[in-house]
């Protein structure tokens, strides 16, 4: 698409901006005319770049130009997804992190309005819009505070093998995230991860006695762990949105899931 709007400005300009009906000046000098010409390719590249790059809304009303990654954005398309590493201590690093802090400033300064000084007073629709671009762009590990102890199978392969095991149980992400952190002999070797666990336990079983109610995204893993960070969903593996898990029925949820298995 991109190639085609660039062959139809060139044949503009071969006929000497007739097209557009504009006539150059006669005075004009050959200098300043090779100056207009590529100033005008570069206007035209940026009106005929893909507007899921980077732009939710009108940047002219904030008065800022269009900044883009191109890497990061050919990487969506050929769905190249870099892993971004963490250390010890929780804190990112690696030049996949590196990119993707800058990719958050791009789609911050294109999608947040200036009014918005603190990402406290920014909405929360488009905190999640932000956060399910990166989430297509980068492949973003779970908070390491509670690190899980999964194989390459993952949140889908483990589910898979829970109902294998338990069936005609409901296997909901508090029992997924759970038992992602545990080890073969269902042991949980981290003592804040099996603080987390206990408490799950505790609150499953509330929940069965009908002393505590869960709704939508405010369910056991919820309360147990606190809110969920904008577009995302613990417990369930990367590339579902809230959106997705918490607003479709199950029969709906569960063919979504073997689509991302297939994928």
């Amino acid at each position: 698409m991109v190639f085609q709007h660039q062959s139809k400005d060139s044949g503009s300009k071969k006929n000497g901006g007739k097209e557009l009906g504009m006539v150059a000046p006669q005075d004009k000098s050959l200098k300043e005319m090779k100056s207009s010409k590529k100033m005008k390719f570069a206007s035209s590249s940026a009106e005929t770049e893909p507007t899921s790059q980077t732009t939710i809304s009108d940047d002219s009303k904030t008065g800022r130009g269009m900044s883009t990654m191109p890497r990061v954005v050919k990487r969506k398309l050929q769905k190249l997804r870099p892993i971004v590493e963490y250390n010890k201590r929780g804190k990112g690093i690696g030049q996949a992190h590196i990119e993707m802090q800058s990719y958050i400033g791009v789609l911050a300064r294109s999608r947040v309005p200036l009014v918005d000084k603190k990402w406290s007073q920014i909405p929360k629709d488009i905190k999640e819009q932000i956060w399910e671009a990166v989430d297509m762009a980068f492949v973003i590990r779970e908070k390491l505070e509670y690190n899980h102890r999964l194989s390459r199978k993952g949140y889908a392969g483990l589910e898979d093998q829970l109902e294998e095991t338990m069936p005609g149980i409901e296997i909901d992400r508090s029992t997924l995230w759970k038992r992602a952190r545990q080890d073969k002999h269902g042991n949980i070797p981290d003592p804040k991860v099996a603080e987390k666990a206990k408490l799950i336990d505790e609150l499953q079983k509330q929940v069965s006695e009908g002393k505590v109610s869960v709704h939508g995204s405010n369910d056991v893993l919820t309360m147990a762990l606190g809110p969920e960070h904008p577009g995302r969903v613990r417990g369930v593996g990367a590339g579902i949105s809230p959106r997705q898990y918490f607003n479709l029925p199950k029969p709906q949820r569960v063919s979504f899931d073997d689509r991302l298995k297939d994928s």
